[in-house]
């Protein structure tokens, strides 16, 4: 093994037994597995005697600042105030080294084709309770307050500029070899649909006497675990859940996380739930009429803006931070996997654009 690899594995192990010690386990043996994590992170099991770990280290990139482990921290002491037992327990944290030390919840992941009615339900009942009303009066003031939620719009303004950044950024693809060329063919595809998607919310807008530049009001914003979905969920053997991954949480427009959870491609959400699922989000959401309404209108965005998302492993910055969570899958066959997903879900957007984009 290289000097540089045993120097690495030593500090590793410095820094858990530190993250160890604030949980009281002081100079105590402990192993440590690897285990598989999502794209960004790299999460270790660490074990010691009988109880086990989670060791989540964060990736810091230049070009990504979002402060991720203390977004998650926060929104964990959040949940916790509010006695939210669904999500992982924050037990001790080094911000210097961008890791923090998690209970480690048994369970397995959701397959994609395997989502229950139940497990939607306790999705609800986890959004409910971070909204709830009665729950959020009785929180300390003294709280850590929690920031905007990745990519939060909450005007429709916002959302055109979130859209042509994303797209404007996959035009780096430089088409070298068949599947990178196959990926600007889409991209070109994906800017003409954003083109007619665009115009049409503009009329819908102005039909409406609404100006897109207008902003939710606070009272009508969501605190939201972002990203949240069942590729973020653990089973456990008795069927209850538990949610993890929210280092993008935070305050966000109800339209976005609801989109978001329905259109999310790792673990597919029937839209047969999509009625009860927004009515139950619309009970916690003052003026719901006019709050469904804005879902309506900004679903072909979201839809759009995932087919983006699908292709960001073609974006150099995006394809580093597999590198670091330790993605099984090489490079080719994820850009080839992201790609096919990609076309299957503008192709799923055609009919919903379409009905959409119709002259009023």
């Amino acid at each position: 093994m290289a000097l540089e690899s045993v120097a690495v594995m030593q500090d590793q192990r410095r820094i858990l037994s530190g993250l160890l010690e604030g949980v009281g386990f002081n100079g105590a043996d402990f192993e440590v597995e690897a285990c598989d994590a999502g794209a960004n992170n790299r999460v270790l099991a660490v074990t010691v005697g009988r109880q086990t770990f989670a060791a989540k280290w964060y990736v810091d990139s230049v070009e990504d600042n979002r402060d991720r482990l203390n977004t998650e921290w926060n929104f964990l002491n959040y949940a916790k105030t509010l006695e939210i037992d669904c999500v992982p327990t924050p037990l001790s944290r080094n911000t210097a080294a961008n890791v923090a030390l998690y209970d480690f919840i048994e369970g397995s992941k959701i397959e994609p084709r395997a989502v229950t009615g139940r497990d939607v339900n306790q999705a609800i009942d986890f959004f409910c309770a971070l909204n709830d009303p009665v729950a959020l009066s009785r929180l300390d003031d003294q709280m850590v307050p929690l920031p905007n939620a990745s990519e939060a719009c909450f005007s429709i303004a916002d959302y055109f500029h979130l859209l042509d950044g994303r797209l404007e950024r996959l035009e780096v693809i430089v088409p070298d070899n068949d599947i990178d060329r196959a990926a600007c063919v889409l991209v070109a595809e994906l800017k003409q649909q954003w083109g007619v998607v665009k115009q049409g919310i503009v009329e819908r807008c102005d039909h409406l006497g609404l100006s897109p530049e207008l902003e939710l009001a606070q009272a009508e914003r969501c605190i939201s675990p972002s990203d949240f979905g069942f590729h973020n969920a653990i089973k456990k053997t008795d069927g209850v859940l538990s949610f993890i991954d929210f280092e993008y949480a935070g305050w966000d427009d109800p339209a976005k996380m609801i989109s978001d959870f329905f259109f999310q491609p790792a673990v597919p959400v029937s839209h047969e739930y999509y009625d009860c699922f927004v009515e139950a989000v619309m009970s916690s959401i003052p003026n719901s009429e006019a709050a469904r309404a804005r879902i309506d209108l900004l679903r072909p965005v979201f839809g759009l803006k995932w087919c983006c998302i699908m292709l960001n492993i073609f974006i150099p910055q995006w394809a580093n931070r597999r590198a670091f969570a330790h993605t099984k899958a090489g490079l080719d066959e994820l850009k080839a996997r992201q790609l096919s997903k990609a076309e299957d879900a503008l192709r799923r957007l055609q009919s919903l654009c379409a009905q959409f984009t119709v002259s009023l």
